[in-house]
């Protein structure tokens, strides 16, 4: 724009200064005119064409200004739409870069996704492995024969088939001697008063070690063979060693009714007897030898002694069962060994051997009634005699 002006400014000058000229030529060589017109021609011809030349380079100037301003709005015509261009294809290029990216962090995120998912589920297989194998360790812990089995369990299971024996061949024993012993009570015959000193006479004789009642109240839980038969002699001499006689028809009796009211008062005497010598027999039989340990395993259980036959009666047994835990090192050692399964079945072990216990003892106890109400009753039959006596 200024170069514009500057143009203007220098043609005005040159068209004042041709009008002075033409003024100064006029008056000045006013004597001389064909000199001054000369004069004058000559510097118009120098003006007009130097004027010329100006005008010229000034056209030129003033084309090449107007190229340089056309080339400028071209060159910026250009540039704009490169920048426009470049504009567009940046845009499209980080349209095209947000799509790649876009769809590599999808990509990555189902990536991380699938790796995650992987990882929790090595994570969860890991873990269920992991209780599983530790789920096995305690099991194997629990139950291995170290840790899960007590000595006691294997002791007891070799023995189960022997005391079922055993108590079968205790039923049948008590079962002939009662019988035996029901015989003897009714063997003698009526006025055999002969039979009757004679069989006193023979147990007067026998040998001082049937009368020791050492057998059957001692402590010893086993008893040899011949205690086993001095003590049922005992049992017997004990409660009837001279049984009543039996009454028949050729008894010197009075009357009938006598006779039939002794043999009535005979086979009750019998039947209290028999209840007694029964509950005799029954603690014997709990200290005979019936119980084959062949194949019992001992461990730390101490040795329960045997008979000659090498039998072990229910009273040694139990014994052993209790003596060999609480007095043996062996059986506590084995308690420390132990996990919680071990001890559960030790536990229940020794519950089933409390229930024998106290099966036995309820035994006891039935025994002591049956011998209470037998002295109850023979002491009411004698207030019975005394009161009919009184009468």
């Amino acid at each position: 724009m200024n170069f514009k002006k500057n143009i203007v400014k220098k043609k005005a000058l040159i068209i004042i200064l041709m009008s002075v000229l033409s003024i100064f030529s006029t008056t000045t060589y006013g004597g001389c005119d064909a000199c001054m017109q000369a004069a004058a021609k000559t510097a118009e011809s120098t003006l007009t064409s130097a004027l010329s030349s100006t005008l010229a380079s000034v056209e030129t100037r003033v084309k090449l200004t107007k190229d340089l301003a056309q080339a400028i709005k071209q060159a910026d015509i250009n540039i704009n739409a490169t920048l426009t261009s470049t504009n567009q294809q940046f845009r499209k290029s980080l349209d095209a870069s947000g799509a790649r990216i876009a769809m590599e962090i999808s990509r990555n995120t189902k990536a991380v996704t699938d790796l995650t998912t992987h990882q929790v589920s090595q994570m969860t297989t890991t873990l269920k492995e992991k209780e599983s194998a530790e789920q096995k360790i305690q099991n194997d812990r629990d139950f291995s024969q170290l840790t899960g089995q007590p000595v006691s369990g294997d002791v007891m299971v070799d023995r189960t088939i022997a005391l079922k024996s055993a108590m079968v061949a205790r039923e049948q024993i008590l079962d002939g001697y009662m019988k035996q012993t029901h015989e003897i009570n009714n063997s003698i015959e009526a006025n055999d008063k002969k039979l009757s000193s004679r069989h006193i006479k023979d147990i007067a004789e026998e040998d001082e070690i049937l009368f020791s009642p050492t057998p059957l109240i001692t402590g010893t839980q086993i008893q040899t063979i011949d205690e086993q038969e001095n003590t049922k002699k005992f049992i017997r001499l004990l409660t009837n060693y001279n049984p009543i006689s039996n009454t028949n028809a050729t008894d010197k009796i009075s009357s009938a009714f006598k006779a039939n009211e002794r043999e009535l008062n005979r086979r009750i005497w019998n039947a209290k007897i028999e209840a007694v010598q029964y509950v005799l027999a029954d603690e014997m039989l709990d200290k005979v030898g019936l119980i084959d340990p062949t194949e019992w395993k001992s461990a730390y259980m101490e040795e329960a002694q045997t008979d000659e036959n090498g039998k072990v009666s229910m009273a040694e047994m139990l014994r052993a069962e209790v003596d060999g835990r609480i007095m043996t090192p062996g059986w506590y050692k084995n308690m420390k060994e132990m996990g919680s399964t071990g001890l559960s079945r030790e536990i229940i072990y020794q519950k089933a051997t409390q229930l024998k216990l106290m099966w036995e003892l309820l035994k006891k106890e039935d025994h002591t009634l049956r011998l209470l109400a037998i002295k109850t009753s023979m002491a009411l039959q004698e207030d019975k005699k005394r009161i009919m006596g009184l009468k």
